[in-house]
């Protein structure tokens, strides 16, 4: 007699899936070559239809909210003050409610609960114009921030804190622009070197969360869009600087500030924590600062535009093939390590 065990019933009629799989590597039906070729096909359709449901499910919120404000622009002036803050009060409260019903744990709870943040917004928006308070933008923006911090606590969403983090760029934008300096004080690039603190510091405390293994915080996007803001925020105070040597204000020491953030960074996205896209960001701040430092001096002693502008189109083409091939190198090297 056979010891083999009894197919599973059914197993040829259900849906293609790991369990269906693996009854059917266990019933003898498929070999182990052909259960693992066959899982992998189905992991990877799995991974492209998460990240299509959950594409459009944010593409879809951001759709709706943007139709919220756009409700409210064109129809302004012919909304009561009522039917202005009844709208987006029942919004909040809709967006609230359905996301405790559906759970901090799916991600259907998790966009509800950021699009009830970003209606808070609005809201504060229709307040300003209704009853014209005559606050400022920032403070606006910055009760917008404490308002949702809770929310960004509790969802446990990426997103959300993201969400978070802009408002708070844009209260410190609109805070440095819209008050006064003390007398005598005159740094006019102070707010770009206390943004990229800011968001270092966000950066950093991202990745020690990770490290602690709050898996929620993960996404390399969110670490890619960071460090770029960082760098964007160091790099044009510099390149004025460059341009313009007489400029005051304190673009000398966000130029310093600059060059010892790439520094630390590469090293800890070459050895710490590699990630290639962010050492990729660190190498175009450096070519846009020396072909701009190469063009500025090409430019000022060379008389023949003609040739300046031959010699300086050698320089870009020179740096940025030399940081593509160090990149490239990188990612050979990874590619082997993980192999």
């Amino acid at each position: 007699m056979s010891n083999s065990p009894a197919p599973h019933p059914d197993v040829l009629d259900r849906p293609v899936n790991e369990t269906t799989l693996v009854e059917l590597y266990d019933d003898g039906l498929i070999s182990a070559e052909a259960r693992d070729a066959a899982l992998e096909l189905t992991g990877r359709t799995h991974h492209w239809w998460l990240w299509a449901n959950r594409s459009l499910l944010f593409i879809g919120t951001a759709l709706v909210l943007a139709g919220v404000v756009f409700f409210f622009a064109y129809n302004w002036s012919s909304m009561h003050a009522v039917a202005k803050f009844g709208v987006i009060e029942v919004g909040i409260w809709v967006c609230a409610i359905a996301a405790v019903n559906r759970g901090q744990d799916r991600i259907t709870g998790k966009v509800l609960l950021l699009a009830a943040s970003v209606l808070v917004g609005v809201l504060l928006a229709v307040y300003g114009q209704v009853y014209q308070t005559g606050a400022d933008d920032w403070k606006i923006y910055t009760l917008w921030a404490i308002l949702i911090l809770p929310w960004t606590v509790i969802g446990r969403f990426n997103a959300l804190w993201m969400l978070w983090l802009v408002v708070t760029n844009a209260a410190w934008l609109l805070f440095w622009f819209q008050m006064e300096p003390p007398k005598g004080f005159s740094f006019e690039f102070g707010i770009f070197l206390i943004l990229s603190f800011w968001n270092s510091v966000a950066l950093i405390v991202r990745e020690k969360a990770l490290s602690l293994g709050i898996e929620w915080i993960g996404g390399a996007w969110a670490r890619h869009v960071i460090w770029f803001a960082v760098l964007v925020y160091l790099t044009f105070p510099t390149l004025v600087l460059i341009v313009e040597t007489d400029v005051g204000g304190g673009s000398s020491v966000v130029a310093i500030a600059l060059v010892i953030a790439i520094i630390l960074s590469h090293l800890y996205f070459r050895y710490r924590q590699p990630d290639l896209l962010c050492v990729g960001f660190n190498l175009l701040s450096i070519c846009i600062v020396f072909d701009t430092v190469a063009g500025n001096v090409l430019f000022e002693f060379i008389d023949d535009e003609a040739a300046a502008a031959l010699i300086f189109g050698f320089v870009v083409l020179g740096t940025f093939s030399g940081a593509a091939f160090y990149l490239r190198n990188l990612a050979r090297k990874a590619s082997h390590g993980q192999s």
